[in-house]
């Protein structure tokens, strides 16, 4: 598959990457070192995966995708 290419599973895996990086954050709130960089170090991915996981989620959520 090409790089930067979706695939079908690609929508379920930004979700649940997504709700993992949300929990992560919400046990997270009161350390001094919480940035954007923090859950994607301890989930093991890319801050730009990252994100793209979140925009994933709106796109579904809002019925785009």
């Amino acid at each position: 598959m090409p790089r930067g290419k979706a695939d079908g599973t690609e929508p379920r895996l930004g979700r649940t990457l997504a709700q993992a990086a949300k929990d992560l954050v919400d046990s997270r709130l009161a350390d001094s070192d919480l940035s954007p960089s923090m859950p994607s170090r301890e989930l093991s991915v890319s801050v730009r995966k990252l994100h793209r996981a979140f925009t994933a989620t709106e796109v579904h959520r809002r019925g785009l995708g």
